[in-house]
């Protein structure tokens, strides 16, 4: 499972509050959409967290703003789907 309070604490701990949008899926999937959040705060969210929570994440489609300079990572917009890792534990 994916407890979703302690997921949005991590995710505005992570400098990413207000700019995401995190949704239940059928079979146990989630759906999180970024809206022009940092870029490195995406990926370093997505880099470590998700296993945590015995998910993995599945597909993403995020696109950089074009308002990005060279020197910053930018901000991203898009989403992440993330399913139950294979040979995770359901909870009972």
């Amino acid at each position: 499972s994916f407890p979703t309070r302690r997921s949005s604490d991590l995710l505005d701990s992570a400098g990413l509050q207000g700019r995401y949008q995190l949704q239940a899926l059928d079979a146990g999937g989630w759906r999180l959409s970024f809206d022009n959040a940092p870029a490195d705060a995406v990926v370093e969210w997505l880099l470590g967290n998700p296993r945590s929570f015995s998910l993995e994440v599945s597909e993403a489609r995020l696109q950089r703003s074009a308002d990005a300079v060279d020197s910053s990572a930018g901000t991203v917009s898009g989403t992440v789907r993330m399913d139950q890792a294979l040979g995770a534990k359901e909870a009972s």
